[in-house]
């Protein structure tokens, strides 16, 4: 019976470590993928400070920048390369005569 209970609180706390560090590693990630894009609103899109009167006019503020920053997003993601196919042409020169 002793033995049955050590394995349980074994099992117990390794569980309790595994959870505490995929937790951090969520809250690392989920922290990675927002900070940059709320830093992007505030510094680039006027969001420092909102000045417009009323709940219903800052909401609107916040979404058209929400939606220049995924718009821009897009528009960088669609957007095709220019492939150069550039061949050396060989140009005549001054002073020299042509066959």
């Amino acid at each position: 019976m002793c033995c049955c209970l050590c394995f349980h609180s074994y099992i117990s706390t390794r569980l309790s470590l595994i959870s505490f560090y995929y937790t951090r590693f969520l809250a690392k990630r989920r922290s990675s993928r927002v900070e940059p894009v709320l830093g992007t609103l505030l510094n680039y899109h006027n969001m420092k400070r909102v000045s417009t009167r009323g709940i219903a006019n800052a909401n609107k503020h916040v979404l058209m920048a929400d939606l220049t920053y995924n718009l821009k997003k897009y528009l960088k993601f669609i957007s095709k390369k220019v492939q150069l196919n550039a061949q050396m042409l060989d140009l005549p020169r001054e002073g020299r005569k042509q066959d």
